[in-house]
């Protein structure tokens, strides 16, 4: 099913007053996008907000554009605290003021990146190097008192685990607040992907995150197709819905591995890493990478499947699912690991709503959605499956959800073996019309990643844009971790699974 947008332009000046006239709460953000689009269009700047209509398959696009003299418009954070983010965002790389946003701290571009540069300017050269002058210093919301503590850890950590700076406000053992800082990698993808071939692009996407690779893929190539109006293969929709199931259960099995992990059940820890790796070669037998990368591209599929392959497929998530099973089932049973779980990082929905939480995490709190119900794609209309929701918004319900979802993603993977139809994988992507856009929805392992296209001339890309799950679900975690102890917040981390490099595109 092709993704229905429709767009209502508000003046910059009445954005908030128009969203709220015109969405009220019945919308949930999905992304927001800037770009400069000066060479194509009166004002320099132009500002896009998507939201879910509330219908499957149907986004509704808010439009408004800023001039170059006075890049200012409404924000509409107050409105839609899922908007926070993406509008600091905005004012770090492009210098859109978003007038009336309660916290215009740097976001991106950090306090020592010199004033009044912006990156994502069509102006400013990809290879350009800034100096770093330190001007400001990095500020936050403090718990202060007698017996209050500050702990900070990080960017650099003792594991392998990417940089994010965490400063924890304690009183003994019990977390008062916390404040998460990322962005200190960031790789200019978005840059780069300007003025590159189409066809080239879906390499770049597929390198956003690193366990990631075919949702990421999936939702850039959905992005191109929109705009070319394409209609993809039976057999490659099916082969991506097999790939894309195949990615969310090795990650599952991952992370209820590393759940285990954070409460020191070994037991769960290790076997669950042992059948994540059986899933990994796997991958490797079946689509030649580990983490399935260049299996999907725009016009369908790279890859295609034996039938012996399917057979091994079957064979192999059969075993997995029932030994995931006993795992979960022994570290439930077990009374040290249960109540370490329970009622521990607790994400309420209300913020979970108010903040747009998605996957896993936001089906863990009482919120019924997922990508592949909501804006069907590949092969999921044709597919029998359950969105698995529970309420309690703990470590423990993230566990289980993570369970549940594994055993749906190993029967729709049953479904597509027993059904993958005959045909071609792959239509050829040409002749794509200039400064169009199209957007792409999927639901990753980790919840709905949302890519923008807009193309240049000559099947180029002329805007990128990625809302990866992780940059909508980073700014819920600090909420889950007050009144929790501080040797929880590992746990608590690790069930929520967010991912560094998502962000740090």
């Amino acid at each position: 099913m092709k993704l229905e947008i429709e767009t209502l332009r508000a003046d910059r000046h009445k954005l908030a007053e128009t969203a709220a006239s015109a969405l009220g709460g019945r919308h949930r953000l999905l992304a927001m996008v800037a770009s400069d689009e000066k060479e194509i269009g009166v004002d320099r700047f132009v500002l896009r907000y998507f939201f879910a209509a509330g219908e499957p398959g149907r986004v509704l696009a808010l439009e408004t554009t800023a001039p170059e003299s006075d890049p200012t418009y409404a924000s509409l954070t107050t409105l839609f605290p899922a908007a926070a983010w993406s509008e600091r965002e905005a004012f770090d790389l492009f210098g859109v003021r978003p007038a009336g946003h309660p916290d215009l701290r740097p976001l991106v571009l950090h306090e020592d990146f010199p004033e009044g540069v912006h990156p994502l300017r069509k102006d400013y050269r990809h290879d350009r190097v800034e100096p770093r002058v330190p001007r400001r210093a990095f500020t936050f919301p403090k718990v202060e008192g007698d017996g209050v503590f500050e702990i900070p850890v990080g960017p650099i950590h003792a594991g392998i685990i990417e940089p994010g700076h965490f400063r924890f406000q304690v009183m003994g053992d019990t977390v008062l607040h916390l404040e998460a800082k990322l962005f200190y990698t960031h790789r200019g993808l978005e840059k780069r992907a300007e003025g590159m071939d189409v066809g080239e692009g879906v390499r770049l996407a597929e390198q956003i995150c690193g366990v990631c690779a075919v949702s990421h893929a999936l939702s850039y190539a959905q992005a191109v197709e929109g705009i070319a109006g394409l209609e993809v293969p039976p057999r490659a929709l099916y082969l991506r819905s097999l790939f894309a199931e195949l990615e969310r259960l090795y990650n599952h099995v991952g992370d209820i591995a590393n759940i285990c992990a954070g409460v020191g059940f070994a037991y769960g820890s290790n076997h669950g890493a042992r059948w994540k790796e059986a899933l990994m070669q796997l991958n490797a037998r079946v689509a030649g990478h580990r983490y399935l990368r260049g299996a999907v591209v725009p016009g369908g599929a790279a890859r295609d499947v034996a039938d012996r392959q399917l057979d091994d497929i079957a064979r192999t998530v059969a075993e997995v699912r029932d030994n995931i099973g006993q795992i979960v089932h022994d570290a439930l049973g077990n009374p040290i690991v249960h109540d370490r779980f329970k009622k521990t990082g607790v994400l309420w929905k209300d913020i979970a709503v108010k903040f747009g939480a998605v996957g896993p995490a936001a089906r863990a709190s009482k919120i019924d959605m997922d990508a592949r119900r909501d804006f069907p794609h590949a092969a999921y209309p044709h597919l029998s499956f359950e969105v698995p929701v529970l309420e309690d918004g703990d470590v423990l319900a993230r566990f289980v959800i993570r369970a549940l979802e594994a055993g749906q993603s190993a029967e729709m993977i049953r479904q597509i073996a027993e059904h993958l139809p005959e045909g071609e994988i792959r239509v050829p992507v040409d002749g794509l019309p200039a400064y169009r856009y199209g957007l792409g929805i999927t639901e990753s392992a980790r919840g709905e990643n949302v890519h923008f296209v807009m193309t240049g001339p000559g099947n180029t890309i002329y805007r990128y844009r990625v809302r990866p799950a992780s940059y909508v679900n980073w700014p819920v975690l600090p909420f889950c971790v007050p009144g929790n102890i501080v040797p929880d917040f590992p746990l608590i981390n690790k069930s929520f699974e967010l991912c560094y490099s998502c962000c740090d595109r």
